[in-house]
């Protein structure tokens, strides 16, 4: 994920994959690059971070702030890419027209913290759900694949199934499918030397296959 910040104040939740690689999630912009590794933080880029192009003199004060809530975030200047400064919870730092400075407080801002926002639980999660119920059964190999309906829309990653029944309500299987898990005919672009035989033992032709 890497997102770039014109202007404005941006107040970001990030979780695993942040951990995992503090390379996967940045944030850039005209001052610095804050890498993120699974964290709560506050990005706020006005005055001589904005990239507005404005030949205004700068005001003090106004610049870039990062302020960590929880986890821990990388900030690189753009004028210094080999002094990488590390913020954990609790601190922050501002780049304004007065140089570089601490900051042991957090910015002034009306946003709402992320941990407190109600997440459908939809979005994320998954439901009870038989395999002979009457409706549409998708698993995603690779890619992403979307299951509109009339009512709802379910968006689905590498090896996640989806499931919409009759009604147009959509969910996540808690678990695949066993006819999904263990389909046992080859993809059409298989160079499995046994595709045909396994094929045409099965009484499958090629106009049947999905492709």
């Amino acid at each position: 994920m890497l997102t770039s910040i014109l202007r404005g104040t941006v107040r970001a939740l990030t979780g695993l994959i942040g951990k995992s690689n503090n390379r996967n999630v940045t944030y850039s912009t005209s001052t610095a690059t804050i890498g993120i590794r699974g964290t709560d933080v506050l990005i706020r880029c006005t005055g001589i971070c904005e990239n507005s192009g404005s030949a205004s003199t700068p005001t003090s004060g106004e610049g870039l702030q990062v302020y960590t809530y929880s986890g821990l975030v990388d900030v690189s200047k753009l004028t210094d890419f080999t002094s990488t400064l590390a913020l954990g919870p609790g601190t922050g730092l501002a780049v304004d027209a007065n140089g570089t400075r601490n900051l042991n407080a957090e910015p002034a801002n009306d946003l709402t913290p992320p941990g407190s926002v109600n997440v459908p639980a939809t979005l994320f999660g998954s439901n009870e759900t038989q395999e002979n119920q009457e409706g549409l059964f998708v698993f995603v190999r690779d890619g992403h694949i979307e299951i509109a309906t009339g009512s709802s829309v379910l968006h689905l990653g590498r090896n996640e199934a989806g499931y919409s029944d009759n009604n147009g309500n959509v969910a996540r299987p808690q678990d695949v499918p066993r006819f999904l898990e263990f389909d046992r005919t080859p993809l059409p672009n298989s160079s499995n030397f046994n595709v045909s035989a396994l094929l045409g033992n099965s009484d499958v032709q090629g106009g049947r296959m999905c492709r």
